[in-house]
């Protein structure tokens, strides 16, 4: 592989408001893998050191958002971008509860 990469896709708002910042830290990510792998007792830890730990040296882990998402469909698709937008805003009020506590 070229590259490797982990993305969150979340609306702005939630990751202006920092929902995933903490989760999304590779220190995060590591402790909770090391916790599973632990709870194997010893039989993945040639994975955790071999795979898992070189992987998180080189892997790109990000936050996007939908918006920037529609947009760059946008530009590529109007028409599909549109659509996609309309919906998207309906998602938003639908589900507008959700993001008023968050």
């Amino acid at each position: 592989m070229d590259s490797v990469g982990f993305y969150v896709l979340a609306p702005k708002v939630q990751i202006e408001q920092g929902l995933f910042s903490e989760q999304l830290k590779k220190e995060s990510i590591q402790a909770k893998v090391r916790q599973r792998v632990e709870a194997y007792e010893g039989k993945r830890d040639a994975w955790f050191e071999g795979a898992f730990q070189p992987l998180m040296e080189v892997i790109e882990i990000a936050e996007i958002s939908w918006e920037s998402v529609i947009e760059d469909i946008r530009e590529a698709d109007p028409k599909f971008g549109a659509d996609l937008g309309e919906f998207y805003e309906d998602c938003l009020r639908f589900n507008g509860p959700f993001f008023d506590k968050v």
